[in-house]
Formats: structure tokens, sequence, C-alpha cells
């Protein structure tokens, strides 16, 4: 019974995994980054210097009904302020994709009040 489970579990969470990668490929901007886990719960997101601190997008995310956890709390150094984690354990599918396009629009919006504020391109 145990082995059965474990493998439906990991079935399930690999299918979870790489369908948030999968949208994240597609809504998020070329220049973020994050991983494609072998295995766990979550995907880690590194964001470029030029973004907004992870907070910031983190209280937008809310005002649209999605959330991330910060990186700051992964650090001991006072790093990790442009990352991010995202948790596709617990979501349905939808939800997942869903989720993933709002904070994409989130982060296309940020780098285009980025280049109005600095003039770049």
């Amino acid at each position: 019974f145990v082995d059965k489970h474990t493998g439906h579990l990991r079935h399930l969470y690999s299918k979870k995994k790489d369908l948030m990668v999968e949208a994240m490929r597609i809504h998020f901007p070329q220049d973020i980054v994050f991983n494609n886990p072998l295995g766990g719960f979550f995907i880690w997101v590194q964001l470029p210097a030029h973004y907004p601190p992870a907070k910031i997008l983190l209280d937008m995310a809310l005002k649209n009904n999605v959330a991330f956890v910060h990186g700051e709390g992964f650090f001991s150094n006072g790093g990790g302020a442009h990352c991010a984690r995202f948790s596709f354990s617990q979501a349905s599918d939808n939800k997942i994709i869903e989720g993933i396009k709002r904070i994409g629009h989130i982060l296309h919006e940020a780098t285009e009040l980025t280049s109005l504020i600095t003039g770049a391109r």
C-alpha cells in the first residue's frame, strides 16, 4: 500500500511541478530564472536586480489573490530580496496556471515600469 501510494504522490507532484514550470516558461519574462527540481514541493525563483524586491512583488500579487514566499527568510546574511519560493503541491492545476499568469502579468508590469523610470528598453 505505501509503495503504491508513494508512487501515486510522486506522479501527482511531478505533474504539478511540470505544469508550473511550463506556465512560468510561457508567462514569465525571459530574464526570470527558476529551477526545475527533480523532487520536492517548491520552485525557487531568482529575479534580476532591476526588478522590485520580492516583498513588493508579493504585495502586488496578494492584491491579485495570488501568493508566493519572498526569499529573505531563507537567507541568514540579509540576502534573498530578489528571490522567491513558489509552491505547487496544494493548488489545483487550474489555480497553478491562473496564479502563474497573474504573477507573470505583475512581472511584466514591473519590467515596463522599470523601463519607464530608467529610460532603458
